[in-house]
């Protein structure tokens, strides 16, 4: 599914996808500030089967949904401002089954993003962050992929926490490597 502007006048459209795996969009714009819902509106029923999220809201204001979903693998947050770690702290605590947490921005915001990243507590192999691609943005890379002439940032992530678990690079967080840039 392509992205669309989230609003709770979609959610009738999603709630008839039993088998959605991946979303984009925004969060808030679909549950309101706190995630509440009730039937097949609640995120925890409506999104029981997806694995791969993108969203544009800020991990703070998300956290509540994103920690009901029982079956999420990979979680991104495209554009994040990233003030606060507690968010993702929790998330990484409180999603079980999450194996990849990547938190993503336009390339020229790198330099920032990068020694942000670089400072961050939090200690977890599953963490990511990265930008996409020069010259990319979040549909020119969904393109890309789906035309199967490039790796997404899903591919990219991955191989970049396998790298971090085979020491075979020694960054954390965003590396300078050419093989492992975003």
């Amino acid at each position: 599914m392509g992205w669309i502007q989230s609003n709770r006048e979609i959610l009738p459209f999603l709630a008839e996808m039993h088998y959605l795996r991946r979303f984009t969009g925004h969060f808030r714009g679909l549950f309101g500030d706190n995630g509440a819902g009730i039937d097949s509106t609640n995120p925890r029923i409506l999104f029981s089967k997806l694995t791969h999220l993108d969203i544009f809201d800020e991990p703070a204001d998300v956290v509540d949904i994103i920690t009901a979903l029982p079956s999420l693998t990979h979680l991104a947050f495209s554009s994040s401002n990233g003030t606060n770690w507690e968010p993702v702290t929790n998330i990484l605590s409180n999603c079980a089954r999450l194996t990849t947490l990547l938190l993503m921005w336009p390339p020229w915001k790198t330099k920032t993003r990068k020694a942000w990243m670089n400072e961050t507590p939090i200690q977890d192999v599953r963490l990511v962050g990265g930008a996409y691609r020069a010259g990319s943005d979040a549909w020119l890379e969904w393109e890309e992929h789906a035309a199967g002439r490039a790796k997404d940032f899903w591919d990219r992530a991955e191989e970049f926490i396998n790298a971090k678990m085979d020491k075979e690079i020694e960054c954390q967080f965003y590396s300078e490597q050419p093989e492992h840039l975003f």
